[in-house]
């Protein structure tokens, strides 16, 4: 008697250790549309491992040379123009175009709070209220997020991380409330959880209240901010500190900044990446000089190593010294030993070498945001923009 046996297809005789390989090397954007053809690839695509997988495998192969870049421009007629672009590391040039629109000045302020793993974090104001969403530029996906619980009226940092020990997105939003002197409310820390999708309260966080948070960089599951403590006598003419936040124990540390600062007032010191270490950037009148954190022992406790000592035209340090408020988002550029920085709203490179500044864009009215792009299934389950 014969028997009909169903013909074994070509794909079906892939093992899934072979299909995960050839999905992690896809772009997002292909990967959403494959998520379609089958329960059984939307079932591998949409897998938290997978994800993280898809993730380490672009930033291994791909972030070293492209960028994500928040531009927010003031136009003729009242009006703002928003760019969200993709853009090369060397010369910073348009690779792609991810969003643009133009709307009234009036009508709401959008701000960049960052970006990790190819989620952006928005806070969106109106007049009297305001809203946090994440976008995910390669996917162009994005997400509300709830109204927070209520909590004391103050000003609030807010920021976006990954927790590696839950293997989970967060934002956290510290609240450092209006008081009058005799006041003892203390600060209000909330998390919004990812995975959970709901706000939390952590009130056994003491917050760094007395500390100035100024630019912040992510790493290795810590948001750092260059800082000082605004309490101290008589006040540092410089910034002093490190205030760290660990994303997994919800906790703060402070870390003091290497070289001499007691005296030195004309000295610009900004943080940045150095691969995936904290690292910070001196500029003063005599030289250039790089310092970047390590982790000593078994303690975990920081240290620095000097990574770099050169000169620097005194050009270049006038301009650095007279925009000193204004230098913000160092990205290095390994493979050029360069920096992109923003000064004073105009994009530029800072030469390691020459010790020189040029500009990259010839604009200057548009404030820049710029990260190391990656590209992420993060959200993909959400509504398109």
């Amino acid at each position: 008697m014969l028997t009909m046996e169903a013909e074994i297809t070509p794909f079906e005789k892939l093992l899934p250790e072979m299909w995960l390989e050839i999905f992690s090397k896809l772009p997002a954007k292909t990967l959403v549309q494959l998520r379609c053809v089958s329960k059984s690839w939307r079932s591998t695509i949409d897998n938290p491992n997978f994800i993280s997988m898809h993730i380490a495998r672009f930033k291994n192969n791909s972030n070293k040379h492209f960028l994500i870049s928040f531009e927010y421009c003031t136009m003729a007629f009242n009006e703002i123009e928003l760019r969200i672009r993709v853009r090369t590391m060397g010369k910073f040039r348009k690779r792609e175009e991810i969003m643009y629109t133009l709307f009234p000045a009036g009508q709401y302020h959008l701000e960049y709070k960052g970006f990790v793993d190819g989620l952006i974090l928005f806070v969106r104001y109106y007049a009297r209220s305001y809203d946090l969403f994440l976008f995910n530029p390669s996917i162009r996906k994005s997400m509300l997020l709830p109204q927070e619980p209520p909590c004391p009226r103050g000003r609030a940092e807010i920021v976006i991380g990954f927790d590696p020990v839950m293997k989970d997105y967060k934002v956290v939003m510290i609240i450092f409330p209006f008081r009058l002197p005799d006041d003892t409310t203390p600060c209000s820390l909330l998390v919004y959880e990812l995975r959970t999708g709901v706000w939390r309260a952590n009130p056994s966080i003491e917050a760094p209240e007395r500390w100035l948070l100024g630019q912040k960089v992510f790493t290795r599951g810590v948001m750092h901010w260059i800082s000082f403590d605004r309490e101290a006598d008589p006040l540092p003419k410089n910034n002093t500190h490190i205030v760290s936040f660990n994303f997994s124990s919800e906790t703060f540390s402070f870390t003091e900044l290497p070289g001499d600062r007691s005296d030195v007032h004309d000295k610009i010191t900004c943080p940045f990446l150095l691969g995936d270490s904290l690292a910070v950037l001196d500029v003063s009148r005599a030289y250039v000089c790089i310092w970047v954190m390590n982790k000593c022992g078994e303690t975990g406790k920081e240290s620095w190593s000097k990574w770099y000592h050169g000169s620097i035209g005194l050009d270049t340090f006038e301009v650095f010294l007279e925009h000193r408020y204004r230098v913000k988002k160092l990205t290095y550029v390994e493979s050029l030993r360069r920096f992109l920085l923003q000064v004073n709203k105009k994009m530029k490179s800072f030469d390691l070498k020459s010790g020189k500044l040029k500009d990259l864009e010839p604009s200057s009215h548009c404030s820049y945001s710029i990260d190391p792009y990656v590209e992420s299934l993060l959200l993909s389950k959400e509504p398109s923009l």
